[in-house]
């Protein structure tokens, strides 16, 4: 017997929400990585400095 249900036709018109939140989860990650690189530059000049 060969089955009888079909595949649901995809809609262009609706949003793929899985997109949206790979889209969204980069930019997170981005943003989180920039924000780390911004801190660790800010606190490199300070290191192998001693006070006198």
């Amino acid at each position: 017997m060969t089955p009888t249900t079909t595949a649901p036709a995809i809609s262009n018109s609706l949003p793929v929400t899985g997109t949206n939140a790979t889209v969204l989860g980069g930019a997170a990650i981005f943003m989180i990585a920039f924000g780390g690189g911004l801190i660790l530059l800010s606190r490199r000049p300070h290191r192998g400095r001693h006070a006198a």
